[in-house]
């Protein structure tokens, strides 16, 4: 049997915690996807090649990918949680509520909705096609 390091993770003594924050694999066990500061990283787990690399403008903490939508959603110290195009990386939509930083985000399977988990102790379910402003109290947020 032949394995192969796939991502190697640092711990930083200065903080005393993981320099790479996060890992997941989606339902379908088609893609990994690893987050390390700002750079997001979706790998095939099949062939241990990465297949995408996105560099984020801000620390981001954890990242969930869904096949089926076609998007990725991250979040971090910033305490917003946000949705991308997977294949543009455009921003899709941002949500804001949470009172600290946002150290887990995962989509459901479907990925109809998506999960926040934040240092404030809430967890927080988001739509992933949010109402249109002015439909809803808030677009995105439930």
């Amino acid at each position: 049997v032949r394995h192969e390091t796939i991502k190697e993770i640092a711990v930083d003594p200065a903080l005393g915690r993981r320099v790479g924050e996060q890992v997941e694999i989606d339902p379908a066990a088609s893609m990994l996807t690893s987050c390390d500061g700002g750079v997001i990283r979706f790998w095939d787990p099949r062939k241990f090649s990465e297949v995408k690399t996105h560099t984020m403008q801000f620390a981001t903490e954890s990242a969930s990918y869904s096949k089926e939508q076609g998007r990725f959603a991250c979040g971090g110290e910033d305490m917003w949680v946000r949705q991308f195009d997977f294949n543009t990386c455009e921003e899709l939509d941002c949500n804001k509520g949470h009172h600290g930083p946002v150290h887990c985000v995962r989509y459901a399977p479907g990925g109809e909705t998506y999960a926040s988990g934040s240092e404030d102790g809430t967890i927080r379910i988001w739509n992933t096609d949010p109402a249109p402003a002015g439909e809803g109290e808030k677009a995105g947020g439930n």
